[in-house]
């Protein structure tokens, strides 16, 4: 009988967290400043998908409340996005990304390119193929209550 231990679901998650704790170790000694990698993945979502409410990229980057009213004050403070009412809804905000924001993240995503360079020549591009419909299936499950 397999120990919690040897369990290869408990395995996963012990990776996944590690992998996760690493991470954000390397990104944010990459990314300029005192940008973290919470902060710089909103940047990033704002680039690439526009404005969105706090709610919409707390649950896209599957970040608490507080993380990301956290990163989001930074952000403000730092004046890369600016929090605005809604214009369909004044009771929610909007956040946009500044034009400081949008130097910001080609400046990080400049800073973090020869890691991402390193990470495509240590590995080939089937590992990452093979593993993303597992990853991208487990993270949907668990945003989804991670209930059966």
């Amino acid at each position: 009988m397999a120990t919690v231990s040897s369990r290869a679901d408990v395995a996963v998650f012990n990776e996944l967290a590690a992998i996760d704790r690493l991470a954000a170790i390397h990104i944010e000694r990459l990314l300029p400043g005192q940008m973290s990698a919470a902060q710089f993945g909103v940047l990033s979502r704002l680039v690439s998908d526009g404005p969105q409410t706090p709610t919409d990229l707390a649950k896209g980057l599957a970040l608490s409340k507080a993380t990301m009213s956290h990163a989001l004050a930074r952000l403000a403070a730092a004046r890369l996005i600016v929090l605005a009412a809604d214009a369909d809804d004044g009771r929610r905000k909007q956040v946009s990304l500044t034009a400081a924001g949008e130097k910001a993240f080609l400046q990080g995503s400049g800073a973090l390119s020869p890691m991402m360079l390193a990470l495509r020549a240590s590995f080939p591009a089937e590992d990452f193929e093979g593993a993303l419909p597992f990853l991208t299936r487990l993270r949907a499950w668990l945003q989804n209550g991670a209930l059966t």
